[in-house]
């Protein structure tokens, strides 16, 4: 009996297996064709993709063995194909060596690609930063103290990666326009840091001793100078004005012949009066 009921069971369920394929076999069918198809077209994008990637790398490492070759024009050229075909990631490797070989001969023009890169909406915010910041050190021998700084505020600020950079070349355009103060400001502000590199830091050490030099000759020109003024005790008008003897404990200055308001008055500047031989004067 048990055996009777085991093969109904079965043929019931086979009998529903076949009702649904026979209901939803297209709807299967489409799933699969669907699921295969869009694998494919996964596995044929990241092979055309990285075949093309390895093209792209290829083209630029050509360009750069062409510019170690002093090859400027034919590197030029290679570099510029990759911009043109090359994909997302070496056109922008190429972008940003472009810029930077414009800027050896003409730092007008390669501050102004590194301002293209800094203005392209589909870069990566970081390196807009940083194009942003290769443009500011082509121009530093270039612009004014005031579009400098412009140009390098928004990069030194505390939470932008490029700060210290940033604040560096602040402290150098500051140095070569005469502005100290804003100079020395930068300079602490790179010391503070606790992400500091070590050579940073000591670079940014040896700008301070020169802000702090020039800070010390200013005040010593600008200071006053305050003449001498010797003190006499005047005579009575019964006792005559009579000079005092000298003895070891009260020294009598000589006259000084002038007053240098940075170098305080030599050690013998001061002549020590010379006791009496004696006890008794003839």
């Amino acid at each position: 009996m048990s055996e009777f009921i085991r093969e109904v069971n079965e043929e019931v369920r086979q009998d529903q297996f076949r009702r649904f394929l026979e209901r939803y076999w297209i709807v299967i069918l489409a799933i699969v064709v669907l699921v295969l198809g869009v694998v494919g077209a996964w596995r044929a994008n990241l092979y055309f993709t990285t075949r093309q990637a390895q093209v792209s790398g290829g083209q630029y490492l050509d360009a750069l063995d062409l510019t170690r070759a002093g090859k400027a024009v034919e590197a030029k050229a290679a570099l510029d194909a990759v911009v043109k075909d090359g994909t997302p990631g070496y056109k922008l490797l190429a972008r940003f060596r472009l810029a930077a070989e414009t800027g050896q001969t003409d730092a007008t023009a390669g501050a102004q690609a590194f301002d293209a890169i800094a203005a392209d909406g589909s870069v990566d915010a970081s390196l807009r930063d940083l194009a942003r910041l290769r443009a500011a050190l082509l121009l530093l021998d270039q612009e004014g103290y005031a579009d400098i700084k412009k140009r390098l505020d928004p990069l030194a600020d505390a939470n932008n990666g490029y700060r210290n950079s940033a604040r560096e070349l602040l402290a150098i355009a500051a140095l070569k326009a005469g502005q100290s103060d804003d100079a020395g400001r930068a300079l602490d502000a790179i010391e503070t840091d606790p992400t500091t590199t070590a050579a940073l830091r000591q670079r940014a050490e040896a700008m301070l001793g020169l802000v702090r030099a020039g800070g010390a000759d200013k005040t010593a020109e600008t200071a006053p100078v305050v003449p001498a003024t010797p003190v006499v005790a005047p005579p009575t008008a019964t006792t005559p004005a009579v000079e005092a003897p000298a003895t070891p404990d009260a020294p009598v200055a000589a006259p000084a012949a002038s007053v240098s308001p940075i170098t305080p008055p030599a050690p013998d500047a001061v002549a020590p009066a010379t006791p009496p031989t004696d006890g008794t004067a003839k």
